[in-house]
């Protein structure tokens, strides 16, 4: 499907598996068809970069460079697109296709992970074995050392790898390895006290990377995480009557089906003064009015849930739309139902007004239109 500026369907193609065009509607002037790539209507050939396939007979023109696998037979025919299955994959290079493009890159990067792992294993062991011998213990006692710390290693890497993706992993994550460091400036001091002061030195200066280390990997995360925790206490807002400036032509609609998820494109999202899915209101008529004159003035119970109040932060980027998405993104991302802050278009004609952004529409019900 081809859509204009407004996010409005123009056109419409229908293809067989491996891109003839069956049907057409619409006539605006396009050459890039079937999975996105450009048709050359002279040859009646589509372009994949590395070579041209005919989508008559659903193979490429000239030969593959590669000599194939015989462990993978369908590699050994050098003519195949898509390896002669295209509802699953497509070719976009004229040499693989993109499932195994994907597949390729998923392996590298489980291999890479597999050795930084196995890297930071060893750091750790070594570092508990020099640490062993400094302390003057034996070549059991150095061997033990090493396995402990190679083992502690594999651990801490390998749920680093998991605070990646969970919040809550890499909290638990920053306060033990915080703990860690405390414990080794701790065993310093008593190794100073106990005269073994080459051991206390290593020890210390280790934890002292280890502090540094861990200031720049957790720190800023524990410092919004513990700030999000204090502004969010008491900030559930509850319900209340807010107001939204609807566009005209949409309102008849907008009272029938409420504030509606699936607007097409952000430009129509942004015309029915939406961002993205969330619902954008004003805690007055006048403030709504002053961000979109002209409008239809609704009423709309809010139920903000847990709300993120900036107001006390003063006017934050202005109606820029770019602006006002990352905010909204970054205050979902911890947990957060709506946002509240100033509206700069209200500032702009001599009063405050308060903008607020409920991230759910269904938290959101219009009551009627204002009279």
């Amino acid at each position: 499907m081809l859509a204009d500026e407004a996010g409005i369907i123009s056109d419409t193609y229908t293809y067989d598996a491996f891109g003839n065009l069956i049907d057409i509607t619409g006539s605006t002037e396009n050459s890039f068809l079937y999975t996105g790539e450009q048709f050359d209507f002279n040859t009646g050939f589509y372009y994949l970069r590395a070579r041209y396939m005919n989508p008559n007979t659903g193979t490429f023109i000239t030969m593959d460079p590669y000599q194939g696998s015989l462990f993978d037979p369908v590699s050994l025919h050098k003519y195949l697109y898509a390896n002669a299955n295209p509802i699953m994959y497509s070719d976009p290079t004229g040499y693989y296709s993109l499932g195994e493009m994907s597949i390729a890159m998923n392996i590298q990067t489980a291999l890479d992970d597999l050795y930084n792992v196995h890297i930071s294993a060893m750091i750790s062991g070594l570092t508990s074995m020099t640490y062993t011998i400094l302390k003057g213990g034996g070549a059991e006692e150095v061997l033990k050392s090493f396995t402990n710390g190679y083992a502690t290693g594999l651990v801490f890497t390998g749920f680093g790898k998991l605070a990646l993706v969970s919040q809550t992993v890499k909290l638990v994550m920053a306060i033990s390895a915080l703990g860690s460091i405390g414990a080794g400036y701790y065993q310093a001091w008593k190794d100073y006290q106990a005269g073994d002061k080459e051991a206390a030195v290593f020890l210390a200066v280790l934890s002292s990377f280890g502090a540094i280390g861990w200031a720049r990997q957790y720190g800023g995360d524990v410092v919004d995480f513990v700030g999000s925790k204090l502004e969010a206490a008491g900030n559930n807002a509850g319900v209340g009557e807010l107001y939204h400036s609807a566009n005209p032509k949409f309102v008849d609609v907008m009272m029938k089906d409420g504030f509606n998820t699936n607007i097409p494109s952000a430009h129509l999202a942004f015309k029915n003064n939406r961002f993205g899915r969330g619902v954008y209101l004003g805690d007055s008529p006048a403030t709504v009015l002053a961000e979109r004159s002209g409008g239809t003035v609704l009423r709309v119970q809010a139920d903000l849930g847990k709300n993120l109040n900036i107001v006390n932060r003063g006017v934050i980027g202005g109606s820029d739309y770019t602006m006002t998405q990352a905010i909204a993104r970054g205050a979902r991302k911890h947990g957060y139902d709506s946002i509240s802050f100033l509206s700069k278009a209200a500032q702009e004609q001599g009063f405050t007004g308060i903008n607020t952004m409920i991230f759910d529409p269904k938290r959101a019900v219009i009551k009627g239109v204002l009279q």
